[in-house]
């Protein structure tokens, strides 16, 4: 029996549906796409045309705070009857895969179909659901240069479409949760594909404060979002970036501060710590750092988890988000998945 697959974000569980039996045995079918199949070659298991079907079984005991879903979004040390983990204060890490698209319609380098955008998009799902991943994260990662996503320059309407199709198919193809980032930090557009889409997360670069980007000064917009949110996705969480990755503050800040007031006073549900740079490690002492600061709110890891790094970070954190560390030539690839899957079991 596999090991029970939840995502740990917010203070409440939510999850694709409801079970009212002890035990849930959720049969998943991942047929194997063509255009999917690159993904497969080196994997040591090889991969048919057909692949095998996927069961995730998750147990409830029957309290007060626990919901029966296959894939659920809970609060961290919330339920006494668990076992917690003294040093990160969580009942279970959760691993997020990213679904980078490609550039989309409006985006400068757009290659003239989304329908290949929404194929390329399904057969990375694919593979991470395959490779044992918790939940998938779907980003404009192509679009880049990007709109900075505020009033006066917004992410055009095709990107927030773009986004509800594919997050919804994801969901769809894997049966797994899915959250949205709408880059480079357009919450509102994140919130309005994940109302219609069914996504249960929204990771939010630039929540609080002021920070200069390469799109310009971005600032922080804690309270239209959260008012936003109550209007057409109340139950979708908010995941919030400390000092997002390339990015840098206006003016002087001190990160433990800044963690507390993400924690305290913006709204959000997690708060995602990262290296300065896509794919670059956290530092692991800052993280413990930011981790005790906020005394048991949910951190995690935004960038850079990898084989090489996993057992000095995993325990720090209550999950990661990774997309670089399983790419190969630009694409997903499950033996990668797989491995990073098996290593943090170990270490949990």
């Amino acid at each position: 029996m596999q090991r029970p697959r939840r995502v740990e974000i917010g203070s409440v569980e939510v999850g694709p549906r409801e079970q009212s039996s002890t035990e849930l045995e959720v049969v998943v079918d991942h047929p194997s796409r063509a255009h999917g199949r690159a993904h497969h070659e080196g994997d040591p298991e090889g991969a048919p045309d057909e692949g095998p079907e996927v069961a995730l079984r998750t147990t409830r005991h029957g309290c007060s705070v626990c919901s029966a879903s296959s894939a659920a979004i809970v609060s961290p040390g919330d339920c006494a009857s668990r076992s917690i983990d003294e040093n990160a204060g969580v009942t279970h890490r959760s691993l997020l895969g990213v679904v980078h698209l490609e550039p989309l319609p409006s985006a400068a380098e757009f290659g003239g179909s989304f329908d290949r955008v929404l194929e390329l998009a399904l057969a990375d799902a694919d593979a991470l659901a395959k490779g044992g991943i918790d939940g998938i994260v779907v980003e404009n990662f192509g679009d880049a240069p990007f709109h900075r996503g505020d009033a006066a320059d917004p992410v055009r309407p095709d990107v927030v479409a773009a986004l509800a199709v594919v997050a919804r198919e994801v969901r769809r193809a894997t049966n797994l949760p899915v959250g949205v980032n709408c880059l480079r930090n357009d919450a509102h557009a994140a919130l309005g594909a994940a109302a219609v889409s069914g996504a249960k997360w929204i990771r939010v670069n630039v929540l609080t404060g002021s920070y200069v980007t390469d799109q310009g000064t971005i600032d922080g917009d804690a309270a239209r979002i959260a008012e936003y949110r109550r209007l057409v996705a109340p139950d979708v969480k908010l995941l919030a970036d400390l000092m997002v990755k390339h990015a840098a503050p206006v003016a002087p800040l001190d990160p433990v501060a800044a963690a507390r007031d993400l924690a305290e006073r913006s709204g959000a549900d997690g708060i995602i710590v990262s290296g300065s740079r896509t794919g670059e490690a956290v530092d692991a002492e800052f993280l413990t750092t930011v981790r005790d600061a906020v005394d048991g709110f949910p951190v995690w890891i935004g960038s850079g988890l990898d084989e090489s790094n996993a057992a000095r970070l995993w325990p720090r954190c209550s999950g990661a988000i990774v997309g670089t560390a399983f790419k190969r030539d630009g694409r997903v690839w499950i033996d990668k998945v797989r491995s990073l899957r098996t290593l943090l079991d170990s270490l949990d």
